[in-house]
């Protein structure tokens, strides 16, 4: 990822990118992410410890939303100063103190068969996800909800320029203020002393609510004030989610069934963001907001209608 990012700086400075190179390094990059973040949800619980798992994943989350709070506001103003090249090559070298970090973390223990044949392994995650009903909607709903609700990358830089007419700046402003409600919600789920599978219901509920209040005509800042409360809604679902699994789930599989969660909320990205690229386009930013709080809302009502069943 830091190479790409590298590459992507390069390329920009010597005018070399096209729309192409965009999609390769965007395909690449979707890549690398699979292998990293199903092994880093992984290992951050095991290092903890089972009886820390809530307040690991919250904290993970809360380093994560750090980074999406600060990230877009350096990588805004990165861009109006000193222009696009520049932000890809603070990106790159923004890797190399975790690329420190895993040279020195102790390293675990191989847990169950995880040397053993791949394609029993991923039958066995899978399986077992199946065999659960409430792992498999919380799944399922991380990919719905992923879809329509926290295709943030996609949606806030169209409505920022398509309906609110803002800059470089602007968006950055935006995407920072998402950044502080998911740090508000992930230091709340942190600092909690018991996890309520609830609260996946109120991230959703959050999320869907921020989406129809932006089909409404509102300023930078009331529309950066409720991008607040999506981001806080998006922590509650992605945290809840991920702990609900990590709790649930034997240590021999863990890896294999938080790959697949990974699946479900990076595989949510390529049609989330073709689909809000064309309903931007259809209905126009404020309709396609409310169109997408629908469709959310729509998701989790059949997943929860689904799972009771079950």
């Amino acid at each position: 990822m830091s190479l790409l990012a590298l590459m992507m700086a390069v390329m920009v400075a010597t005018e070399q990118i096209t729309y192409g190179w965009v999609l390769l390094f965007a395909t690449l990059y979707g890549a690398a992410n699979a292998f990293d973040m199903p092994t880093r949800q992984a290992f951050t619980v095991e290092l903890a410890g089972k009886e820390r798992y809530p307040g690991a994943i919250a904290l993970n989350s809360f380093s994560a939303n750090v980074a999406r709070l600060i990230g877009p506001a350096i990588a805004g103003l990165t861009i109006a100063r000193l222009g696009m090249a520049w932000a890809f090559a603070v990106n790159g070298m923004s890797f190399f103190p975790m690329l420190v970090f895993l040279f020195f973390v102790p390293k675990g223990t191989v847990a169950g068969d995880a040397k053993g044949n791949w394609k029993k392994q991923l039958l066995d995650g899978l399986a077992y996800v199946k065999a659960h009903p409430e792992i498999l909607s919380a799944i399922v709903l991380v990919f719905w909800v992923g879809t329509f609700a926290i295709n943030f990358q996609t949606f806030i830089p169209a409505y920022a320029k398509l309906v609110l007419g803002l800059n470089a700046e602007g968006y950055g402003g935006i995407m920072s203020a998402m950044g502080a409600g998911a740090l508000i919600g992930a230091i709340g789920q942190a600092l909690a002393k018991k996890f309520s599978p609830r609260r996946i219901d109120y991230g959703v509920w959050l999320l869907v609510v921020s989406y129809l209040i932006l089909s409404l005509p509102l300023n930078p800042y009331l529309v950066a004030l409720v991008m607040g409360f999506a981001g806080l809604g998006m922590v509650l679902v992605l945290v809840g989610t991920n702990t609900l699994i990590q709790s649930a789930v034997p240590n021999a599989l863990r890896g294999r069934v938080m790959s697949i969660y990974s699946l479900a909320l990076f595989g949510s990205g390529p049609p989330g963001s073709y689909l809000t690229g064309h309903l931007m386009d259809w209905l126009g930013g404020r309709q396609a907001a409310a169109t997408m709080a629908l469709l959310a809302l729509a998701g989790w009502a059949g997943v929860k209608l689904w799972f009771r069943k079950r």
